[in-house]
């Protein structure tokens, strides 16, 4: 099959005169069992093409001690983290939210919300542009369906709870203990469950020098509840 592609390759490359550039998405979705599977033992046949191609690569798949051998089958890695929306020590990061906010302004009239809704849409977006994009869309239906020119507290809670149910749905129990320790601590490791949490975006992570991880806003109050003496420390919505 690899002998077959490249003779394919060839005559592409012959006839237009250019290189060609493989971008293969949906690499990152398949559970960590799988992933870890294609990665670390396919991950020569995935690079035998003759040409350049780029791979999604599931985050958790990162930390596990099988990541020095999947990256010898490639010429490089890069890390693409979330927009920080906080910082690692506390506090606001103004940068990133500014940031979530204009790439909210390219696709909607800023006017359509009310002065508190896109910056909570932003904060508990935790950063993941397609989550905010998400939570978006669903406040705005739900401002349609009750006649509101603008999107306010209320539709913003619908699609908070929306996204927090998905989370309830897939979280186990021994799961809120690992992340009640990661609102405390902040750090990354290869520990499998910590692994599978980034994989599902329930921790999610950041870079503000170092790379350190935390859980994503919108069930952080869930986990609150959950895990006994877990905290109140504020989180930085404003």
């Amino acid at each position: 099959m690899t002998s077959e592609l490249n003779f394919v390759l060839r005559q592409v490359r012959d006839k237009y005169g250019h290189p060609i550039l493989f971008l293969i998405e949906g690499t990152d979705k398949p559970n960590l069992v799988k992933a870890r599977d294609l990665f670390l033992n396919y991950g020569r046949t995935l690079t035998a093409s003759e040409t350049a191609a780029i791979y999604t690569f599931p985050i958790g798949l990162r930390y596990s001690p099988d990541f020095t051998m999947i990256k010898d089958a490639f010429d490089g890695h890069y890390i693409l983290p979330n927009t920080n929306v906080e910082k690692r020590t506390g506090g606001r990061d103004d940068d990133g939210r500014d940031y979530l906010k204009s790439a909210v302004a390219q696709r909607a009239d800023l006017t359509l919300f009310e002065a508190e809704a896109l910056r909570t849409l932003a904060f508990n977006s935790g950063g993941l542009m397609r989550t905010l994009i998400r939570m978006v869309q669903v406040a705005a239906v739900n401002a349609l369906s009750v006649g509101r020119e603008q999107m306010g507290d209320k539709d913003v809670q619908v699609a908070l709870d929306e996204e927090k149910a998905d989370y309830i749905a897939a979280l186990k129990v021994s799961d809120y203990a690992v992340l009640a320790d990661r609102m405390r601590d902040k750090d990354l490791s290869s520990d499998p469950a910590v692994q599978e949490l980034l994989h599902s975006r329930a921790l999610l992570e950041y870079v503000n020098g170092e790379p350190w991880c935390d859980v994503h806003p919108v069930i952080r109050d869930l986990v609150r509840e959950r895990v006994p003496n877990v905290g109140k420390a504020a989180d930085c919505k404003d």
